[in-house]
């Protein structure tokens, strides 16, 4: 239903709902909260660049088992320093959700779930929300490096340097997003989904007839 991700849908909920304001450059992560999700990437980058970026914020949108919360986030944020800069949204659908992305200026994507369908990264370029993601499974197939998103190497370092050319550069911040929305309108649409099953089904029959 990606859809109503779409920036046209007028939606009351914004970034003061989530305790975030206009200034701050906001990095998200929508994901079950577990170690296997790399989490722990994303607020080690945030650490290395929390003093020269005091704008700098993490939203986190997801649910966990409350022992995950405290062992995967809240711990380390608080061993890092950075606990004021992360923000936990908890699980959010239907417009929440919406209202979410759109309280990102970057999405970060570590490791796909265990369906694989990177749905969040669909959602979020659909949403106009540049993605970051690493190079694992077909990910390097929905982005296209320094084009309609950046890949990244599994490690905080790595996302650090991309974050700090992201926040210098609000040009290239904005280029990958509209390419990102454009990806999702081309790839994505019902339409085109519904084109690509019905075209499925007619190689099927025409090779039974």
């Amino acid at each position: 239903d990606l859809p109503r991700f779409s920036r046209e849908r007028e939606i009351s909920d914004g970034r003061e709902g989530f305790g975030l304001k206009e200034e701050h450059f906001v990095v998200g992560v929508v994901s079950r909260i577990r170690q296997s999700r790399r989490i722990d990437i994303v607020l080690d980058a945030v650490r290395i660049l929390a003093k020269e970026f005091p704008q700098l914020r993490f939203l986190l949108v997801g649910r966990g088992r409350k022992n995950a919360v405290e062992k995967v986030v809240k711990k380390p944020s608080g061993e890092m320093g950075i606990a004021d800069r992360v923000v936990l949204a908890g699980y959010c659908r239907y417009d929440r959700l919406v209202a979410a992305y759109r309280a990102m200026d970057v999405l970060v994507y570590p490791m796909p779930g265990t369906d694989k369908s990177c749905r969040t990264v669909r959602e979020a370029m659909a949403s106009r929300v540049p993605v970051i993601a690493s190079r694992i499974g077909f990910l390097p197939e929905l982005i296209e490096n320094g084009v309609n998103g950046r890949l990244m190497d599994l490690s905080s370092e790595s996302l650090a340097d991309i974050l700090s050319d992201l926040i210098r550069d609000h040009d290239e911040l904005d280029g990958m997003a509209h390419l990102g929305s454009e990806t999702a309108k081309q790839r994505f649409s019902p339409s085109l989904q519904a084109k690509r099953t019905l075209s499925f089904y007619e190689r099927l029959l025409s090779g039974k007839g």
